[in-house]
């Protein structure tokens, strides 16, 4: 008896299956003919556009570089950091000369304002908050880090009267 089921319900689901896709390609059924006097329905698959990836006029994407203060050059393995308005960080790491390019999603960046960080190991870290109008007007943004033996060097050095 429980062959006789499963065998029934296999045949009833390819018999399934064979209607769907005579239906989903607008052909009849092998063997199918219309009822005497009904014309016969073509179905004619509709083609949808495919859909374009556009980013939202929103996006902003930050670039510039991050230098030495003392000497100029540009920090390798640097961090540019900036916090989106829900729980979520985006950042990019400075190349050899210290470039760096940092996409940020417009749809994340819509509370007005954005903390930026930058910090390399060995420097004081920069930290500011930029409102985010002013970050889509002029994305191109340099930083120079301080070098910490700058900031601790004359502390240790002096003397006490």
């Amino acid at each position: 008896m429980r062959v006789h089921r499963a065998v029934i319900v296999g045949l009833l689901a390819i018999v399934a299956s064979l209607l769907f896709v005579a239906l989903a390609l607008g052909q009849p059924l092998p063997g199918a003919q219309a009822a005497p006097g009904v014309p016969p329905v073509t179905l004619t698959p509709s083609v949808t556009p495919t859909p374009t990836a556009t980013p939202p006029s929103g996006d902003i994407t930050l670039t510039g570089q991050v230098t030495d203060a003392w000497t100029g050059q540009g920090l390798a393995h640097a961090i540019v950091s900036v916090a989106s308005c829900f729980p979520r960080a985006y950042s990019a790491t400075t190349g050899p000369d210290g470039r760096y390019s940092l996409f940020l999603p417009g749809d994340y960046f819509t509370c007005g304002t954005a903390p930026l960080r930058v910090e390399a190991a060995g420097y004081l870290p920069f930290t500011q908050t930029f409102s985010t109008s002013e970050l889509r007007s002029r994305p191109t943004r340099d930083f120079a880090l301080t070098p910490l033996h700058l900031v601790y060097l004359p502390l240790i050095s002096q003397t006490a009267p």
